[in-house]
């Protein structure tokens, strides 16, 4: 990291504004026309998307998550903006799935003849994995975020921590779906 960064870095800390105001306004135009490119989205919605990313950043600063940079600050910002791209896109499919149904025909769970003894249900097992790598596991393959996003997200080190933790949490739910299953041939 350039000691440009480290300073800025520094000044943010110190509540110095115009530090923030600079970082705002250096990176807006090339994430606008970085995030235009790759994701279908209005200038408003972009505009609240690069406000959110900036307020993380401060934030990320501020509390001390982020002392120093390991790529570009611009980098860095693109891939806190695209994580919460990615998840507006996603809360959008599910709100235009969940609209396509009215009330009166959602189906209840109780109402299915699934027996739940016979089948192993993933989502389940992901309930009972709980914590950090349920938000680990949700975030790479049902957001599809990448090593890097997940390294951001989350604060881990380095990739190779990503990978070891993706690794780690994907026995754990397999372990969880094989006792489940076990037991239930078992019974």
């Amino acid at each position: 990291m350039a000691k440009s960064e480290i300073e800025l870095l520094q000044a943010i800390k110190n509540g110095q504004y115009d530090a923030i105001e600079m970082v705002y306004l250096q990176n807006r135009k090339k994430f606008f026309s970085w995030a235009q490119q790759r994701f279908n989205v209005n200038n408003q919605d972009l505009e609240d998307v690069w406000q959110e990313t900036i307020l993380i950043f401060f934030e990320n600063v501020k509390n001390g998550r982020l002392l120093i940079l390991k790529s570009k600050l611009s980098t860095y910002l693109f891939s806190i903006g695209k994580i919460i791209l990615l998840n507006n896109h996603k809360k959008a499919i599910r709100t235009t799935f969940v609209d396509m149904f009215p009330e009166e025909e959602d189906v209840l769970m109780d109402d299915l003849e699934i027996e739940p003894n016979n089948e192993v249900s993933v989502e389940t097992a992901m309930e009972l994995l709980g914590g950090e790598c349920k938000k680990i596991l949700i975030s790479k393959f049902y957001m599809s975020s990448t090593i890097d996003m997940i390294k951001v997200e989350f604060g881990m080190k380095n990739n190779n921590v990503v990978s070891a933790s993706i690794s780690r949490c994907l026995k754990r739910l397999k372990d969880i779906i094989n006792a489940n299953f076990k037991k239930d041939v078992r019974e």
